[in-house]
């Protein structure tokens, strides 16, 4: 069964810039996909007014999670997205099917 992992970051004005993975990180989501880990990601979803930003992953099963929370490269953007979002005001949290499992506010 499928386990989707949202990422709601929000921001205090449309001048401040959203936290985005970078090119070595898609291109990780992209070696998941094709491995069949990965069902399907969104990386900008934004609100109406745009200052909410929803990211989505779509993995294939809930122990896919397990080895992306461990993934060097993931992590690597979780310790990056932290620290751009305390450096930028933004408040965000990372919602799974269990629960909020990461937030700052």
């Amino acid at each position: 069964m499928s386990y989707t992992v949202r990422l709601v970051q929000s921001r205090p004005n449309t001048d401040t810039e959203f936290w985005a993975p970078p090119a070595d990180q898609v291109a990780r989501l992209e070696e998941w996909k094709s491995a069949g880990k990965i069902v399907s990601y969104e990386i900008a979803n934004l609100s109406e007014d745009q200052k909410v930003n929803t990211s989505s992953v779509v993995l294939n099963a809930i122990t896919d999670f397990a080895d992306f929370e461990t993934d060097s490269k993931f992590l690597e953007g979780t310790n990056a997205r932290i620290a751009h979002c305390a450096a930028n005001a933004i408040s965000y949290s990372v919602e799974t099917p269990d629960g909020t499992i990461d937030q700052n506010s």
